[in-house]
């Protein structure tokens, strides 16, 4: 292999090749994501290889640089971090180096920076949280901190207006107090469980009932049982409440929708 200095030069998009030999392949989903969302302040220079014979070889950026082709065509100039001399094994190997070595970014740090833009939907999600008593925090120990931001905006998003994530969030401390973490999975199964529970033909949901219920467990003892009768947690939950219930009263599931009836 080489140890050249690397040089920034710009590029036309058009003479940059893709070697199928190390390159994934390509993701049209990956490439239309980017194209939705261009924006070219947050264009960082790719990584290219010129060979002995002068060819240009991407070895970091290939959606980048389709995404460029699709928008503007095969003449637009690119920045490019330039590597002189490498074969296509020493090629393969930057590609294998830039995939592991390269720091990815959580949920949380994701969220974090949607913050600190002030986009409305991150800001209302950490009030609806905060206004629970949580927070959101990559501290998956913490027992107030919601690590699993991903389910956080699941169930935001289900719940018209953040209605269902604020109930069950709600209920999770009425059930476990801020002495338990919660894992995002056993998060998203109560929540299952809360939707169902207000469908029910009874005239009212017995709210009492169902954190009786599931109190029984906490948060990882029910992922722990779930594993061990290889049932679902929801189900699980279901069947403690359900107990000794006549037929109207009853939790049953139907598809997990987006839609969803506020507790009566």
């Amino acid at each position: 292999s080489v140890n050249h200095k690397p040089t920034l030069e710009m590029v036309r998009v058009g003479d940059v090749r893709i070697d199928p030999s190390y390159q994934r392949k390509l993701r049209d989903s990956h490439r239309d994501k980017i194209i939705a969302a261009f924006d070219w302040n947050l264009f960082f220079a790719i990584g290219v290889s010129r060979r002995t014979d002068g060819s240009l070889w991407v070895f970091d950026g290939q959606h980048r640089v389709e995404a460029v082709i699709a928008i503007y065509g095969t003449d637009e100039l690119i920045p490019a971090i330039i590597v002189e001399g490498l074969t296509p094994e020493d090629e393969a190997f930057q590609f294998y180096a830039m995939q592991t070595t390269r720091y990815t970014v959580s949920a949380v740090d994701r969220f974090h920076a949607q913050l600190s833009r002030n986009e409305a939907v991150a800001l209302h999600i950490q009030s609806i949280v905060e206004e629970c008593g949580f927070r959101i925090g990559n501290d998956a120990t913490g027992y107030r901190a919601l690590s699993a931001i991903g389910i956080v905006e699941e169930l935001y998003e289900r719940g018209g207006d953040g209605r269902l994530l604020r109930d069950v969030l709600m209920l999770a401390a009425e059930i476990w107090g801020y002495r338990e973490h919660i894992p995002g999975v056993v998060l998203r199964e109560l929540a299952k469980v809360y939707v169902a529970a207000n469908s029910t033909k009874s005239k009212r949901f017995d709210r009492q009932r169902l954190v009786n219920a599931v109190r029984i467990l906490p948060p990882n003892g029910w992922r722990r049982r779930a594993s061990e009768q290889r049932k679902a947690i929801h189900a699980l939950m279901a069947d403690e409440f359900n107990h000794r219930l006549p037929e109207p009263s009853r939790i049953k599931f139907k598809t997990w929708v987006p839609i969803y009836e506020p507790a009566r």
